[in-house]
């Protein structure tokens, strides 16, 4: 509404001044949805907020300011850490993002707990035993340093089935609910894992809030997936929303990804949700790309013998 669009004006602006506050020529402005053709996806009041906030930072720059030589000091010593760091590094490692890699231990599902009953409900006793994948970030790409909203994804397995169960809290439900299928599909849950432990081809699996599965294939740093229209349907899934989030239960054949693992097995692996239309791409290991093809910053996952 319009609450809403006022505090997107008030953060862009604030955002902005302190951005020409910072730097010595010029601030890249862009969005996240691009329009090469047509008409800009540029909101109303844009143009008229980026002259307005020149103008403000425009009267600092006529300021005198005190030096702060404190402050000169410390990003001095900054740029003198980060070129001792670089010079220590290969070309390789330089162009890959110093992120947190990713582990987890994926239990084994009890041979006294039935396997999950997929109705989306989240309520069977193998989830309380499975394992809790948490605290996804933004894909890279989109250039935000947290998520919007939160996604909780639990994993289990047995010599047959990969079982996920995603929990995807979402504040903007009653909106959701009320979009058509064509809007909705847009939601979706996503599975990458290598079909063995040497990581030299991997799976993919997305699932829509709406619509059919889709299976996709693709080799250690291919561009590109190759869709298994075959497969993609055989995946059971279920979903069900309740009135803060929408959620997700799979139960995937261990043909569909390469095969059962060996008890200590690990893989390389992650999990990511898309929420539409609200653009946003989360995923529990670092990515860049939203066609999620960064290889080497996948998670692991170690099968529990």
């Amino acid at each position: 509404g319009q609450r809403h669009a006022d505090e997107k004006q008030q953060l862009f602006e604030h955002k902005l001044f302190h951005a020409l506050d910072s730097v010595d020529e010029y601030v890249w402005v862009y969005g996240e949805r691009p329009s090469w053709f047509g008409t800009p996806r540029v909101p109303r009041w844009a143009a008229t907020s980026v002259k307005t906030i020149k103008n403000r930072a425009g009267q600092l720059r006529l300021e005198s300011r005190a030096e702060d030589a404190g402050l000169i000091s410390q990003v001095r010593d900054r740029i003198a850490f980060r070129d001792a760091e670089l010079a220590g590094m290969t070309p390789a490692e330089r162009t890959m993002p110093r992120v947190r890699k990713r582990r987890a231990t994926i239990q084994r599902l009890h041979v006294d707990v039935p396997a999950p009953q997929l109705d989306g409900k989240l309520d069977d006793p193998a989830w309380e035993q499975a394992s809790i994948l948490q605290d996804f970030q933004p894909l890279m790409y989109f250039v935000r340093d947290r998520c919007a909203v939160e996604t909780v994804c639990r994993v289990t397995w047995d010599d047959r089935f990969l079982y996920l169960a995603f929990e995807c809290l979402e504040p903007r439900i009653s909106e959701l609910v009320s979009f058509p299928d064509a809007d909705r599909r847009g939601n979706r849950t996503t599975l990458v894992l290598s079909s063995s432990a040497d990581a030299q081809s991997f799976i993919r699996i997305d699932v829509p809030l709406v619509g059919d599965p889709a299976r996709l294939t693709r080799n250690l740093l291919g561009q590109s997936w190759t869709h298994d229209s075959a497969s993609g349907s055989q995946l059971a899934r279920a979903h069900h929303t309740t009135d803060k989030s929408w959620n997700a239960e799979w139960r995937v054949d261990w043909a569909m990804l390469g095969g059962v693992p060996e008890p200590g097995e690990s893989r390389r692996a992650t999990v990511t949700r898309v929420r539409s239309p609200w653009a946003e791409h989360d995923s529990w290991a670092p990515q860049i790309d939203p066609n999620l093809i960064d290889d080497k910053l996948l998670g692991t996952w170690i099968f529990q013998p």
